[in-house]
């Protein structure tokens, strides 16, 4: 018959798997470690850099905005009392304040396109 060592040394070993460490596999989203790694991290710095710079210039624009359309409806308000019709600076004034918001509004729409384009990289 033989002992409890010749029947280990028949029997198939199997390890228990609870606590088995195993090798962490690469993550596909990542790239290799290594030189280019570095290259690739001040890249995504200099991305992130230039979209904070690009939406600090939106929100400027926008408050930009937020001013002249606060001015143009004062301006509106006066232009329809009969004095203020009739004041040619008021009038002046009102189609100069639109002219920038006009300019303005095509900067932010500029600039939201930018900042959408540098996002989805």
């Amino acid at each position: 018959l033989g002992g409890i060592y010749d029947w280990i040394n028949k029997a198939p070993i199997q390890l228990p798997t609870a606590g088995v460490v195993r090798e962490a596999t690469p993550s596909p989203n990542l790239p290799p470690a290594g030189k280019g790694n570095s290259n690739s991290y001040q890249e995504h710095k200099e991305l992130m850099r230039r979209i904070s710079r690009m939406q600090k210039s939106v929100k400027e624009t926008e408050a930009k905005i937020e001013v002249l359309e606060n001015r143009l409806k004062e301006l509106d308000a006066i232009l329809c009392t009969p004095e203020g019709a009739s004041d040619m600076t008021v009038v002046t004034e009102y189609t100069s304040t639109k002219k920038i918001l006009d300019q303005e509004t095509d900067r932010w729409a500029q600039l939201s396109l930018e900042l959408e384009e540098l996002q989805e990289h």
